[in-house]
């Protein structure tokens, strides 16, 4: 019998400004099954992108499991 897949979710969120390029944010997470994803964002806005990235995340986040 196959094995059935479940939903990748975020698990852990992280929205901060990046250290090592000046003036740019990154989105970094973690889903359930231990895979990491980096977004960076730099240039104009780059906070509000980054933030507007992480927004729909963090709803996920927030969202009780069954």
């Amino acid at each position: 019998m196959a094995k059935k897949l479940r939903r990748l979710e975020p698990r852990d969120l992280a929205l901060a400004a990046d250290l090592e390029l000046e003036g740019a944010w990154r989105v970094e997470y973690l889903d359930s099954d231990g895979a990491g994803y980096i977004a960076i964002f730099a240039g104009q806005s780059a906070e509000v992108r980054a933030s507007s990235n992480a927004a729909p995340l963090t709803r996920a986040l927030q969202t009780p499991r069954s």
